[in-house]
């Protein structure tokens, strides 16, 4: 029993208060311990009861029943240890392990102290006397064996040691205990667990949040929570990747640099860790058992404790998958108690959803550079078909004004005929020059361009009265169809104009005589849409597929057989990409084709 030593005993230091005591399971637990153990020393006579548990590799006292000179000695923190030569030398009932006085010499490890005990009545034999220095306790233990707690016994009223009636009574009470202690301890666990449980939700969804743009902004944001949700002094990552670097993370939000141990140990613990996944706990000035064959190995993870002036830390892998990528560190100031099975389940579950976020974030992190140079390559083919279309212009501007000039002359039929060619020549360049350049003008997404309000059915109408006189010709019917009159989105009326004559070009142009184009502006809830349909030749899947794309053209020889530059849908699906809209396609060879520009609404 660690209680204070009367003089002339003998005890070996220990600590005053352990720090995982006022944690330890719910206050309502510790309350019904407590009045059990008094429930005890009552029933069965005895002075002193006391209820210690198992926490880490400490005799931690929960239930003190006794004079209150001894209560603050009691409450001294011993290590299991302690027990191992008691337990070999005492005699066996049940769970109680009896120590007789003349079967040692009092020098007993730990904390112990002689309790004065009123005198047998004289009719007791001299081995039925209870002597000061005899020692009673229970071995409480979980259903695999392990010892999880000790209640003790001291100072019988009736100043005999147990009788067998008696013994039988401890026992019983004994078993009640230990069923309540596990109990308790129980509740412990569903308590940590879900803490755990709770700090690895938070992580997870903090670090998959998609504001995480890079492994060590990840990182970042998840260490100080990985130091709040398991009540450590710091926490750390490193990985293989010497690409990613972050500083240990501290409870009071110092950042420290990581020392070369970390790295070591991150480099050499995967065997270790990885396959099957399991976690490792160092503590200062300790060895360590799973690494009793690497000294050097061990010798860096104690480096590490002294370095950050910790008392123990618990590895567990940081894994993709089944890979292992490095480790993650936790660690504890000295006499902050070490850490349970439960903190070290949990710290590899969170391994674990680390090295999933971090795999995903360094996916989007290799999207993202793509897209920058995606965008970077768009920028310049934008960039180079402006100072093109910019350099075509100068010469075919001085070749239309010298074709002018040239028609004003007298010359022989056969030269104006060689001029009415030229003529069209030119025509069908500024045509394509003027299609690149729009094309470009589609694609500049830093260009800053006119935003008004819009009014889609006005656009229709007007657009269709344009081409009413073209279509007559080609034979083809154009009508408005059935929408919403009152269709509008927000833009440069300009672009947004272009875009629907480039749809409607198009379907004039590659719908035969007697054929019919409807264009209609429609509401489709938060959004407006320009519809544009034909019963022309249609395009076939695999046209489809390259249909935005400039200078891509239809393979189909009836549509190679009529003029154009590749460009229109093109310019189209720019424009509508600008506008924060998108293009949609329905059509079959034979049956037609309706093209639908979706944009933003607006009132």
């Amino acid at each position: 029993m660690a209680t204070q030593p009367d003089e002339g005993s003998w005890a070996a230091p220990a600590r005053t208060h352990h720090p995982d005591l006022d944690d330890w399971s719910d206050a309502s637990s510790r309350a019904a311990l407590q009045l059990l153990v008094e429930s005890v020393a009552l029933m069965v006579g005895f002075d002193v009861a006391t209820l210690s548990v198992v926490v880490d590799d400490d005799l931690v006292t929960v239930a003190y029943a006794g004079p209150e000179e001894h209560r603050e000695a009691v409450l001294a923190t011993d290590s299991v240890a302690i027990l191992d030569p008691v337990v070999a030398a005492a005699e066996t009932w049940g769970r109680f392990r009896f120590l007789r006085a003349e079967h040692h010499d009092g020098r007993l490890d730990g904390t112990w102290v002689r309790i004065d005990t009123p005198a047998a009545d004289g009719d007791a034999a001299p081995h039925e006397v209870w002597d000061p220095w005899d020692v009673l306790l229970a071995l409480l233990t979980d259903a695999e064996g392990r010892v999880v707690g000790v209640l003790s016994l001291d100072g019988p009223l009736d100043g005999r040691r147990p009788d067998g009636v008696r013994r039988a009574l401890l026992e019983r009470y004994a078993a009640h205990v230990e069923q309540a202690l596990l109990s308790a301890r129980d509740r412990e666990e569903v308590g940590q667990r879900a803490a755990r449980a709770q700090a690895t939700h938070h992580l997870v969804r903090s670090t998959l949040a998609p504001e995480h743009q890079t492994p060590e902004e990840l990182l970042t944001a998840a260490l100080p929570l990985l130091v709040e949700g398991f009540g450590a002094a710091a926490a750390c990552v490193q990985l293989l990747d010497p690409a990613v670097t972050v500083p240990i993370h501290t409870l009071d939000g110092a950042l420290l640099r990581a020392p070369r141990s970390l790295r070591v140990l991150a480099r050499a613990l995967g065997p270790h860790l990885a396959d099957p996944p399991r976690a490792l706990v160092l503590r200062a000035g300790e060895p360590t058992p799973a690494l009793a064959g690497h000294p050097r190995l061990d010798a860096h993870g104690q480096r590490l404790l002294q370095v950050t002036t910790m008392g123990a830390a618990l590895a567990v892998p940081v894994l993709r998958g089944t890979t292992y990528a490095g480790i993650c560190v936790l660690t504890r100031a000295p006499g902050a108690g070490s850490w349970s099975p439960v903190d070290q389940q949990a710290a590899l579950v969170v391994g674990g959803d680390l090295g999933t976020a971090l795999a995903v974030a360094q996916v989007r992190q290799r999207e993202r550079a793509l897209l920058r140079e995606l965008q970077e390559v768009d920028e310049r083919r934008a960039q180079l078909i402006a100072t093109l279309t910019h350099e075509l212009r100068g010469p075919l501007t001085v070749v239309s004004g010298n074709l002018e000039l040239l028609g004003m002359l007298d010359h022989p039929e056969p030269a104006a005929t060689f001029e009415a060619s030229i003529g069209r020549g030119v025509a069908k360049m500024r045509g394509v020059v003027d299609d690149l350049l729009r094309l470009a003008q589609a694609d500049d997404r830093q260009r800053a361009g006119l935003r008004t309000r819009v009014d889609l059915g006005a656009l229709v109408r007007d657009v269709v009265g344009l081409y009413q006189a073209t279509a007559g010709v080609a034979g083809v019917a154009l009508e408005v169809g059935p929408g919403d009159p009152t269709a509008a989105t927000t833009g440069d009326p300009v672009e947004v104009e272009r875009l629907l004559d480039n749809v409607l070009t198009n379907a004039l142009k590659y719908t035969d005589a007697g054929g019919r184009v409807v264009v209609s502006a429609e509401r489709r809830g938060s959004e407006v849409a320009l519809v544009v349909a034909d019963d022309g030749i249609g395009i076939s899947p695999e046209d489809q597929a390259g249909l935005f794309e400039p200078f891509v053209r239809s393979s189909d020889p009836a549509a190679l057989r009529r003029p154009g530059t590749g460009l229109g849908l093109s310019i189209v699906a720019g424009i509508a990409q600008r506008h924060g809209g998108r293009v949609e396609v329905d059509s079959a060879l034979g049956r037609g084709t309706t093209v639908t520009v979706v944009l933003p609404g607006c009132d």
